[in-house]
């Protein structure tokens, strides 16, 4: 391959990467550079991250250009992925983009807390590392964070003069299209993309799309790392990115290289809270949390998905007579549940059940404007009455997932109209 010798001073101000001359994909600098990984991982190891956190290994790596990390709480993803990133920047200048899904979530407040393991793990010893003794803190200003050296009062004597991380929110992605630039931007970070019970916004991913198209350009080089502490399998993303169908079949430990049906790969795991950390964990939770309730997995990290315990289906109870049963609804593709409104005894409810085949005479329901005649729920009427039955514990469940998805279905039909 052809190599750069790239200009320190010029390019990279008062820092100075450890590789003096780049290489890149296919000899062409416009695709961005070719890292030396083995180095990379190398250098990685060497900061002495404890067994107990998340380990960033070449397998999240090397094979995609997408890593999607869920796990329950606590596990030190976040933490992990930014010292791999730290250390790039440290070899190659690679400037890290983490992004949130709203810019009120990127508060200086929220920001150090980010990095406060970094900071405070052993009096700034990865700082140090990840510096050659020249920082010893961290600041942020203007949603970057920089190094900096603080004499034994905590006063700043001296500030690095280039971010290693820069951040952004989706709800902005229209401002940075014309202005943002971020040619060393390789390793970018979406972070806590599921929340459990929140309104998406509309065509959200879209925006995630746009934020990586504005970031990466025309290279080929970047690597992208999605992270979710709330391990919830029906949400939009999963939708959006092929995987609906493979993370519902996922259990904690499982890992998959899943490649889209246009052929971008991903490498999705879900992290194993035990493997871990498993002596300290499990005394924490014999102390706090050792109940038996499996809405728990996202504080204990014990457990698979997390689901709420839904009212279920009772077909046995007296007069139960099952009035209309024609409404269908697709809630990912080729994936149907199936509406039934029912009399019984205690009056009359709506019951949601898998649904394996539809007929001619069923009302196909769904979110794609030209293949569903009814759009969410067909009506705004129709919506609210759902939702006023939902409030007054008049829908049942046929198992606990059908009420995950029904929920899930039900916030984003509302995405536009804003119901809730």
């Amino acid at each position: 391959m052809k190599d750069k010798q790239i200009n320190l001073l010029e390019e990279f101000g008062d820092y100075r990467p450890a590789v003096k001359t780049l290489k890149y994909i296919n000899d062409d600098p416009s695709q961005g550079i070719d890292y030396d990984w083995d180095l990379i991982f190398k250098e990685y190891k060497s900061l002495g991250i404890p067994d107990k956190f998340f380990y960033v290994k070449k397998h999240h790596i090397i094979n995609s250009r997408y890593y999607v990390g869920l796990s329950a709480r606590k596990l030190g993803k976040t933490t992990g992925w930014l010292l791999f990133g730290m250390k790039m920047f440290q070899l190659y200048g690679t400037e890290i983009q983490y992004m949130r899904r709203t810019e009120d979530e990127l508060s200086p407040s929220f920001a150090m807390e980010l990095v406060s393991t970094i900071r405070d793990y052993n009096q700034g010893e990865y700082i140090k590392k990840l510096t050659n003794g020249r920082y010893n803190d961290i600041y942020y200003h203007w949603k970057a964070f920089y190094y900096c050296q603080k004499d034994e009062n905590g006063t700043i004597i001296a500030k690095s003069d280039r971010p290693f991380i820069r951040c952004l929110s989706l709800d902005k992605w229209r401002d940075y299209k014309s202005s943002y630039n971020a040619p060393m931007g390789d390793l970018i970070i979406l972070d806590e993309f599921i929340v459990k019970g929140s309104i998406y916004a509309k065509d959200e991913f879209i925006a995630f799309m746009n934020n990586l198209d504005t970031i990466i350009r025309h290279r080929n080089s970047a690597h992208i790392v999605m992270l979710a502490n709330t391990i919830t399998n029906t949400n939009m993303y999963f939708d959006e990115l092929s995987i609906g169908r493979l993370v519902k079949k996922m259990k904690t430990g499982d890992k998959h290289l899943f490649q889209s049906p246009k052929g971008t790969k991903l490498y999705v795991e879900f992290i194993d809270a035990k493997v871990i950390h498993t002596k300290e964990n499990k005394v924490h939770n014999e102390l706090y949390f050792g109940w038996d309730n499996p809405q728990m997995g996202s504080i204990t990290g014990v457990g698979d998905w997390s689901v709420d315990i839904a009212p279920h289906i009772d077909e046995h109870k007296e007069s139960r007579e099952v009035i209309w049963n024609h409404i269908v609804i697709e809630f990912a593709q080729m994936e149907y549940i199936r509406l039934k409104y029912v009399y019984d005894i205690d009056g009359y409810h709506l019951e949601v059940t898998n649904c394996t085949r539809t007929y001619d005479s069923d009302i196909l329901m769904g979110l794609d404007r030209v293949k569903h005649r009814y759009y969410g729920f067909g009506s705004e009427k129709m919506e609210k009455l759902l939702r006023t039955m939902r409030i007054n514990n008049t829908i049942f469940y046929g198992t606990n997932e059908l009420q995950d998805i029904f929920n899930d279905y039900m916030v984003r039909s509302a995405m536009e109209k804003r119901l809730i």
